[in-house]
């Protein structure tokens, strides 16, 4: 018979609201859940842990470290680092895929430090980290000579230098409590320590730069193809001459307003449609109505050309001259309404 999982209850209320339900995974085999849980995200397995004492203990268990090893290996996109030394698999999952600062558990998005491998919200960042002066760095009471760069783990410059002061405290104590020899091996394996969490914190970086850079190019690609979605729906409706005219010469806030309604980053789905499509035609109606005054315009523009090129050089000059003057006079006309020609 199939092994059982002991003690794996979810807890969920019962019909009545109190209590736990019957709902449980008392009745699978360790196997089925096993198999389950190698198929999750180390997200969804610490959202999973993070729903009952007994899920938690028994995926925080250290003889279901490999289930976290999987799920690390089920990510999507660019490569994760691997998880460092001085942290559990768990414990890396949280640092990365959970969304609560580290200190008040404040749920947010807060940012994650790589170097100094925390989640804080902006006032447990002010409460625990201090600046690091290197004209004047920190000391370790036992021992002020020694220099701390080589114990604690420092934030760039170019980040800008800070630290943790729980780290500076762990570091004096353990210094305090080694002797003299046992000191030197500890700042050779703590420094050596440090250089490797200082690339390891680049590569995390490097990884969230590539995926930024991958959902920015995603969120292009979704609005080229909103917009030639729409295209091609206006088109199908007989608009191809207005979209041509509007793409090649746009008409100042008319275009402005087309590209905000079709230049959205989501996808374009009937509902969608419906909703923008009356906005989109009381647009391009408009740039009709524009088009034909233009054409219009450069029509007239035209035939009073053709007139002059008939006329003598003298009489030419004359015209040019009524022209400009009657031009001088409706632009005058135009900025005293506080109007602009539209060409």
């Amino acid at each position: 018979m199939a092994a059982q999982l002991p003690q794996l209850v979810f807890g969920l209320p019962n019909s009545d609201g109190t209590g736990s339900s019957s709902s449980s995974l008392l009745n699978c085999p360790v196997d089925c859940v096993v198999e389950v849980l190698a198929l999750l995200t180390p997200g969804d397995i610490l959202h999973l842990a993070r729903t009952s004492k007994h899920l938690r203990a028994f995926l925080l268990s250290k003889r279901q470290r490999y289930i976290w090893k999987e799920s690390f290996l089920n990510l999507e996109g660019p490569r994760l680092p691997a998880c460092p030394p001085g942290l559990s698999e768990p414990q890396y999952a949280n640092l990365v895929f959970s969304c609560h600062c580290h200190s008040c558990f404040k749920v947010h998005n807060y940012v994650v430090d790589w170097d100094l491998r925390v989640r804080y919200c902006s006032k447990c960042k002010r409460d625990h980290t201090r600046k690091f002066n290197k004209e004047n760095p920190p000391k370790l009471s036992c021992d002020p000579g020694v220099d701390v760069q080589k114990l604690i783990s420092i934030r760039p410059p170019t980040m800008g230098p800070a630290f943790l002061y729980t780290d500076l405290g762990v570091a004096t104590r353990t210094y305090e409590a080694l002797d003299p020899e046992a000191r030197l091996k500890y700042l050779v394996s703590s420094n050596r320590a440090l250089v490797d969490r200082r690339i390891h914190a680049r590569e995390c970086r490097a990884w969230v730069d590539e995926i930024a850079r991958q959902a920015a190019l995603a969120r292009e690609a979704l609005k080229s193809e909103r917009v030639q979605a729409i295209h091609d729906r206006l088109e199908a409706l007989g608009w191809s001459e207005e979209l041509r005219a509007n793409t090649l010469c746009p008409h100042g806030s008319l275009a402005t307003q087309y590209n905000a309604i079709a230049g959205k980053y989501e996808a374009l789905t009937d509902l969608g449609w419906v909703v923008v499509k009356p906005r989109l035609e009381a647009l391009l109606t408009e740039v009709r109505r524009l088009e034909s005054v233009r054409k219009a315009s450069l029509a007239e523009s035209a035939r009073r050309a053709a007139e002059l090129l008939k006329l003598s050089p003298r009489e030419q000059r004359a015209a040019a001259q009524r022209e400009h003057r009657s031009w001088i006079e409706y632009l005058k006309g135009q900025r005293k309404t506080g109007k602009t020609p539209p060409y």
